[in-house]
């Protein structure tokens, strides 16, 4: 990797902690409305680079209103991080492609 390239160990590191740290507030706020929803893809993995995005899957059945609210706390939690994300519903999701991000997950 050329100098121009490289990316300090240190801002990796930070990024890395502040994903993780605001998709763990996500999880005791959803926790608290009888929300669950996972961290997926990278960070679930440890494999979370400079460029990556935070992958969430939101667990259960989802009525507009459920949705709403997951929403919201998302919105909130990752804004706050400034760190793009992804989010899916399982109940939008064949069970093969859960199962598939849940194997993924490290």
């Amino acid at each position: 990797m050329s100098q121009a390239n490289a990316v300090p160990e240190q801002d990796l590191d930070r990024r890395r902690a502040i994903a993780a740290a605001g998709v763990a507030a996500l999880q005791r706020d959803a926790a608290l409305n009888g929300i669950e929803i996972l961290s997926i893809g990278s960070l679930a993995r440890w494999d979370f680079r400079i460029h990556s995005d935070i992958d969430l899957l939101a667990l259960g059945p989802m009525p507009t209103e459920r949705r709403v609210i997951i929403e919201r706390l998302v919105a909130k939690h990752m804004r706050e991080t400034g760190i793009p994300y992804d989010l899916m519903y399982e109940a939008d999701l064949t069970p093969q492609a859960v199962a598939d991000l849940l194997n993924d997950r490290g």
